[in-house]
C-alpha cells in the first residue's frame, strides 16, 4: 500500500481516538450509553472531515485561497518573483496539483462508518437494556 495510504489511516485513527476517549471520559451515565455517545460522534467527524476535504479538492475554496496568497504576498520581499498573475493561474496550479495528488478516502470511509455502526449498535444495546425506556 502507498505511504499516503498509511498516513490518511494515521490521521483517522488519531481523530477518531482523540474524539472516542473524550466522549468517553467525560461523559457520565450508562456504559452503553456513553459508548455509543463516543463511536457515533467520533464516526460522524471523521466523516465530516471527509466532507470537508472532498469539498475543499473540489475547488470551492480556491478563491479564498488566493486571496489569503496575495495577502501575505503582500508582505514578501520585493525583490520576489510573483508565482501567480491571477486567480485563474493560481486555480490551473491547483487542478495540476489535485491531478498529480490523488484523494485517499478509503480509510476514512472504512473507519467512520464503522464507528458509526457501532455507535448504533451501542444504542440498541443501551435502549433494550434501559429500564426507564420500556
Amino acid at each position: 500500500m502507498k505511504k499516503s495510504f498509511w498516513v490518511a489511516f494515521g490521521i483517522t485513527t488519531g481523530l477518531s481516538l482523540l474524539a472516542f476517549f473524550l466522549m468517553l471520559f467525560l461523559r457520565s451515565g450508562n456504559i452503553y450509553s456513553r459508548l455509543s455517545d463516543a463511536f457515533f460522534v467520533g464516526g460522524a467527524i471523521v466523516l465530516a472531515f471527509l466532507g470537508f476535504r472532498i469539498i475543499g479538492r473540489s475547488g470551492t475554496f480556491d478563491l479564498l485561497g488566493y486571496a489569503s496568497y496575495r495577502f501575505f504576498e503582500a508582505y514578501r520581499h520585493q525583490g520576489m518573483d510573483k508565482r501567480f498573475e491571477d486567480a485563474g493561474d493560481y486555480h490551473e496550479y491547483k487542478l495540476e496539483q489535485r491531478v498529480k495528488n490523488k484523494l485517499v478516502w478509503l480509510p476514512y470511509l472504512i473507519i467512520g462508518l464503522a464507528e458509526f455502526a457501532l455507535g448504533v449498535v451501542f444504542m440498541i444495546v443501551f435502549l433494550t437494556n434501559s429500564p426507564a425506556v420500556r
